[in-house]
């Protein structure tokens, strides 16, 4: 996967399976929370159990962070050529979504919260009229991220430009050297 360029990603035989395009994987910041977790159920159980209002602060502190944790997701996304496959996986809710290439509005950072100007934003792919997450933290240096757009907006705008393309594809494929019957208002 890492050797292919975006070039060999876009046009894909018949026979080859959807490959991955993106993954975001919570790993890293689960590890982050279950320690601060353990250090504040520990100091909350072990070594301060009299000073019930630090037992408390520190069983709010902790109820926050076991929802926060509960909430991470996965988000994978293949590309089946034309179509994207957005598969999204929480403790709450798992998403399978197949969205041909000429539903994708585009890809765009959300603002999701602003405070003494330090401003968190996560990114999400248009897709009709629904907004669907692929990372809950965005960065634009993030060359996953750069790539996962390239793709995208290099796939078929409409569904007569993605059945045009997959016939010349089909065309090629077959070994046919004249395309000049093959323009996208025959395809239908």
């Amino acid at each position: 996967m890492k050797n292919k360029d975006n070039e060999s990603l876009l046009h894909m035989d018949d026979t080859e399976k959807p490959r991955l395009v993106y993954r975001y994987s919570p790993v890293r910041s689960v590890v982050v929370m279950m320690i601060f977790l353990t250090i504040c159920v520990v100091t909350g159980l072990v070594i301060l159990p009299r000073v019930k209002e630090v037992a408390i602060v520190l069983a709010i502190f902790s109820a926050i962070l076991l929802f926060k944790m509960l909430k991470t997701c996965s988000v994978r996304i293949l590309l089946d050529w034309p179509n994207l496959i957005y598969m999204y996986r929480s403790l709450f809710r798992n998403i399978d979504e197949t969205i041909p290439s000429w539903e994708v509005s585009g890809i765009s950072p959300e603002i999701t919260s602003m405070w003494r100007g330090i401003i968190s934003e996560r990114l999400v792919l248009e897709a009709g009229n629904r907004k669907l997450v692929i990372t809950p933290f965005y960065s634009s240096s993030d060359l996953r991220i750069s790539r996962l757009m390239e793709i995208v907006h290099s796939l078929p705008a409409t569904r007569k430009q993605a059945l045009y393309e997959i016939e010349l594809q089909r065309r090629v494929q077959e070994g046919e050297t004249n395309f000049s019957d093959c323009s996208p208002e025959l395809v239908r």
